[in-house]
């Protein structure tokens, strides 16, 4: 038992830190789009996300030249005046996890702004090159023409049959970067992926188990942290989903993922934070706090936050998973398309 708690303790520090980069420490006063998909970084957070196990996509949006003479290794070319009216054939999926940088700054958020006008949910500014500290190569991209680099490489599916790609710095040394996929850690890649039996508490103390899924054919668990912008900003749509689900055999589950101390005792101040959020977003569903079980079952795998993935009435995983905050649209049709596949699953 000393070792699982000490195991559980380094993996609560282990998930906040990763998700404390990964969200950019996003507040709701963050700067960010209205649909919480920009968000501002370091060039300290930037350099963690590049060297992370993660997927990410680096875009640099000055000009050809001003790349060639020097920029990060692995980066993207695509210059800012590029950017138009269709999405950048570099970058195929809109839920990828895009960090961007230019010359002083002032490019990358409008870079970062055109984007998200294009409807990429998860952009990343993290400034000029001037204030990047660290190592920068010469020479042109892998493909000199800015419009068509990246076309044809490994694909990914938005919503479909899930996403992988190459992260920035390929593993056959190029250094140019692949496809972007979206930032994703599967919780079926841990030591034991299984929601079917766990145990834990609630935000207002009370015991749940794996029982919370039985009478639903889809529960749909969303990982946010009170810290995080983009996952606030969401929460009051996806709890106008859950009461419009009502009835209807499916449900959202929230974990709160920083309300523990390293010794898994509950901060009682950040437990009446989130307290605060949920009733102030009116996300009014079930939110639990992470025991050694649901640590366990995958949530300390997690980098990157809000993060969502699907359960089905015994607790195992099904369809996708997404990191990254969306819109209530874009919501309901992943939901109806993975509850009709849960249902057909089933029959």
């Amino acid at each position: 038992m000393k070792k699982m708690k000490l195991w559980a303790g380094a993996a609560v520090l282990l998930l906040l830190i990763g998700v404390l980069a990964a969200c950019g420490g996003a507040g709701e006063d963050d700067g960010g789009s209205a649909d919480g998909s920009y968000n501002k970084l370091t060039a300290e957070e930037a350099y963690d996300r590049i060297n992370s196990e993660d997927h990410v996509a680096v875009v640099d949006v000055r000009t050809k030249e001003e790349y060639e003479e020097s920029h990060i290794e692995g980066a993207l070319m695509i210059p800012s005046e590029t950017i138009g009216e269709e999405p950048p054939a570099q970058l195929p999926d809109k839920d990828a996890e895009i960090l961007i940088y230019s010359k002083s700054g002032e490019d990358s958020q409008q870079a970062a702004e055109k984007l998200i006008g294009l409807g990429y949910t998860n952009v990343f500014d993290f400034g000029g090159i001037k204030d990047w500290p660290y190592e920068t190569v010469s020479g042109p991209a892998a493909d000199d023409s800015s419009a068509e680099a990246g076309a044809g490489q490994a694909e990914g599916s938005q919503g479909g049959e899930g996403q992988t790609g190459d992260a920035a710095g390929t593993a056959d040394g190029s250094g140019q970067a692949g496809t972007a996929s979206p930032n994703t850690q599967d919780p079926e890649e841990s030591a034991d992926p299984s929601f079917s039996n766990f145990k834990a508490e609630d935000v207002n103390g009370n015991a749940v188990d794996e029982s919370i899924f039985a009478d639903y054919d889809l529960t749909m668990v969303n990982i946010w942290g009170t810290f995080c912008g983009p996952c606030i900003r969401e929460m009051p749509e996806l709890g106008e989903i859950n009461r419009e689900y009502e009835g209807k055999g499916f449900q959202i589950v929230g974990i709160v993922t920083d309300v523990l101390n390293q010794d898994l005792s509950v901060s009682k101040e950040q437990l009446e934070t989130a307290q605060e959020i949920i009733e102030k977003t009116g996300a009014d569903y079930l939110h639990l706090i992470p025991s050694e079980d649901l640590l366990y079952a995958g949530v300390a795998s997690v980098r990157t936050i809000p993060f969502t993935f699907f359960v089905d009435k015994d607790g195992n995983l099904t369809g996708d998973v997404y990191s990254g905050s969306k819109t209530k649209d874009k919501w309901e049709k992943i939901i109806r398309e993975t509850l009709e596949e849960v249902r057909k699953a089933a029959n």
